[in-house]
Parts: C-alpha cells; sequence; structure tokens
C-alpha cells in the first residue's frame, strides 16, 4: 500500500525522531519506511522489517534527484513524501489508508494543512505546499522531473496535472521548523551546488557507522492532542503565557472561563481585573482579555505604579491599594461601573479580597459574574474569607466554588 520515502544527510537525532514517527502507527498491512541517506561518510543503521535504510555512496545532484531514485527503492504503489526533519502523527497511515481506499483513482492524496511546530513547540495549525504528499507510483513513473532542491515539492505535485485528492481526516504531518538546524525552503533560489554546500558546512560532520536508537526528545502529540482539544480562550492564554492556562504551570482556569463567559464576547464588554502586573506573567492576563473579547472596555488594577506601562486603546490601568476603599472608589469615579465581569487576582489576603468585593460589587452590572481566584493560596484563610463575604448579604443568583475549589464564582 504505502512506502513512506524520508530523505535525510547528516542529521540522524532529527531521523530517529522520523523513524520514532513512523513506529508510534498503528500500522497498517503493507506499509514500510524507506529511508535514503547520501552522505558517502556514514552508514546508518537500524534493524527493524518495516524500516530499510539504503546508505547511497553517491551524492545525488539535487533533492528532485535524490527523490526520483528513492521513490523507486519503495515496494509499494503508493509514495509518502517525508523529510527527516517532519512527522508522521499517530494517526497518519491509517487515515492515508482509508483515503486511498474509499477514494480510488486519485494520482495525489494530501491533508488540507499540517500541524506547525517551531523549535518543537507546536504554533498552529496550517498548509504548505507539503501537507504530507501522498502519490501514486504510476504518476511519479510519467511525468517529466525537475532537476532542482527547491521547488521541487510544487513541481511535482502541482505542474503536471495530477488529480489530487484534499483528505477530510484529520492532518498526517508534524512540519517542523527552526530546531537550529538549515532549511532548504529558507535558503531562497540558489543553485543546486550552494544549496550542497551549504548543507555540508552547516551540518553534522559525523563519520562512520552510527548505530540508530529511534526516540521522541519532546511530546509532540500530546501538544497536538492538547490543541485540538482546548478552547478559544486556552489557545490564547498558552500563546500569551499567563497561568490561567493549560500549560505546565497553568491553573486551567480557562477551561471554565470559557463556559461562563463565551457568550460575552458577542457583544461589548466592560471587565475589571485586579492584579495585573505578577512579574512572572507581567500583563499577559490583560492582553489575553483584550484579545478574547473582540469589543471589550478593560480596566486594570493593580498596586504595582510600572502596570501603567500595559495600557493602550482601550485598555486602562488604576494604580492602588485593592485594600483601601478610597482607592477603589476613585477607581469607579475615574472609569465608571457597570461592570460585565469583576476578576480579583491581586494579594490573595482574605482581607483584601473582602475589602475589594465589598466596594466593587455593587458596581457589578445585573447577572454580571465576579470571580476570585486562587483559593487555593497559601495566605489565604479560604473559609474566613468566604463567610465574611456572605455575611454582606448581597443579592445574589449564584455563588459558588468552581474548579477544585480554587475559584469562587458570584453571579449577580
Amino acid at each position: 500500500m504505502i512506502s513512506v520515502l524520508t530523505l535525510t544527510y547528516k542529521r540522524h537525532n532529527l531521523l530517529e525522531e522520523a523513524i520514532q514517527s513512523f513506529l508510534s502507527q498503528e500500522l497498517p498491512p503493507e506499509c514500510e519506511m524507506v529511508v535514503i541517506n547520501d552522505n558517502a561518510d556514514v552508514d546508518y543503521v537500524y534493524d527493524h522489517p518495516r524500516v530499510r535504510i539504503i546508505n547511497h555512496k553517491e551524492r545525488f545532484p539535487s533533492i528532485a534527484a535524490k527523490i526520483e531514485w528513492g521513490y523507486k527503492q519503495g515496494k509499494y504503489d503508493y509514495i509518502y513524501r517525508l523529510d527527516d526533519d517532519d512527522l508522521l502523527t499517530p494517526w497518519a497511515l491509517n487515515n492515508a489508508r482509508i483515503d486511498i481506499l474509499t477514494n480510488p483513482g486519485f494520482d495525489i492524496y494530501r491533508s488540507q494543512g499540517m500541524y506547525f511546530f517551531v523549535n518543537n513547540i507546536y504554533e498552529r495549525e496550517n498548509s504548505n505546499i507539503n501537507n504530507g504528499n501522498i502519490y501514486s507510483k504510476a504518476y511519479l513513473d510519467r511525468i517529466k522531473w525537475p532537476s532542482t532542491s527547491n521547488g521541487e515539492d510544487a513541481d511535482i505535485t502541482f505542474h503536471h496535472g495530477g488529480k489530487i485528492y484534499e483528505s477530510k481526516l484529520k492532518h498526517t504531518m508534524c512540519y517542523r521548523w527552526g530546531m537550529g538546524t538549515f532549511h532548504i525552503s529558507g535558503l531562497g533560489e540558489h543553485s543546486n551546488q550552494v544549496i550542497l554546500d551549504h548543507a555540508d558546512k552547516v551540518l553534522d560532520d559525523t563519520k562512520g557507522k552510527i548505530e540508530l536508537t529511534p526516540k521522541f526528545l519532546n511530546d509532540y502529540y500530546t501538544q497536538i492532542a492538547n490543541k485540538l482539544n482546548m478552547n478559544r480562550l486556552t489557545e490564547i492564554a498558552n500563546r500569551i503565557g499567563t497561568d490561567k492556562g493549560t500549560m505546565d504551570y497553568g491553573h486551567h482556569y480557562t477551561i471554565l472561563y470559557h463556559e461562563l463567559l463565551n457568550e460575552l464576547s458577542k457583544r461589548h464588554v466592560k471587565m475589571l481585573e485586579i492584579g495585573v502586573a505578577d512579574p512572572r506573567f507581567p500583563g499577559a492576563s490583560l492582553e489575553m482579555w483584550n484579545e478574547y473579547f473582540p469589543d471589550i472596555e478593560l480596566i486594570g488594577y493593580d498596586i504595582n505604579p510600572d502596570a501603567k506601562q500595559f495600557e493602550k486603546d482601550n485598555v486602562y490601568v488604576f494604580i492602588g491599594d485593592q485594600n483601601n476603599p478610597e482607592h477603589l472608589e476613585e477607581c469607579i469615579k475615574t472609569y465608571g461601573g457597570d461592570f460585565d465581569i469583576i476578576v480579583d487576582d491581586g494579594s490573595h489576603y482574605g482581607e483584601h479580597i473582602v475589602t475589594s468585593f465589598k466596594t466593587l460589587y455593587p458596581y457589578l452590572k445585573e447577572g454580571g459574574t465576579y470571580i476570585i481566584e486562587d483559593l487555593h493560596a497559601a495566605q489565604l484563610d479560604e473559609k474566613k474569607m468566604i463567610e465574611e463575604i456572605k455575611a454582606l448579604n448581597y443579592e445574589c443568583k449564584e455563588f459558588y466554588q468552581a474548579h477544585h475549589n480554587k475559584l469562587l464564582i458570584i453571579v449577580k
């Protein structure tokens, strides 16, 4: 069915990851990986019944020539094009098999996109010339081959009248950029010899026999799974870098916040957040909220004068002590009340939280949401603080703890 043609040159560490991505498949019958190494000074060795490594002792004059020779070494009728710095997704070959069997008669099968990594960190879904392209051997046999080392993918895929099927299934390839290595597509237009010489100059010059040990150096698949399962607010939080998201240091609050607040993104929102200058994530939450709500008037409140730097356009910052009612009232006098959302991510001291709530809750709009974060903070007597808030006897529609009791949610 499918031969995964993997081109490699002086990058055995990356190659080991590419091989591991093949071995991580639920391998359908009749599939193999064929690795073409044309570094005459190195012999790669790896023993696996589905992985064939061909150590070619003469340098190919171009990448196109390497592909043309390489596809003829495959045992099967379909050739999946994979470079050594890219990876198969865990479902790649199974999805490819489904596409080929249920949509016969096409020359080229390709995903609508790929998972784009920069320096091994997953950034986004993207699309390129090679989205995990699979070519029928019959098609490759009949085309006129280019003689280039840059742009050959576009030529092979789009310039010979091939009948293309775009998969409706999940993407089959992880496209990796950066990583301290060189990428031919990043060099621009140069002659084959310039590109080949540049590769010799910057890549690993290890010689001799190298026993390959396939393995992943990063958890690529978990990154993709987290991204695919995350909501828009979580995606923004993780990209910007705030502890409200789901990164290793995150509290995962955005999972709940999206459920609570997503409907507000369809209209104008007025929001106040206490505590916006955490030195670990300075200004990050303001940036997150400002991107999440398309039409927002956002006021940050912080005791640190440096927080003023986060002001821009519709984002304002008031400098004050959250335990000082006069400061809080001055903030209201300056920016007005009628808030849809108030979030207290300030000092996490019970007295400060109660003072802020007592002063600000009357300025929360009917149906608005008041959120107190990090009830697990070491300096906070959570039970006492909640009792003091209840003792204020403010009317509310909902009053509950959430997210493993780390949040207190009050809906007016």
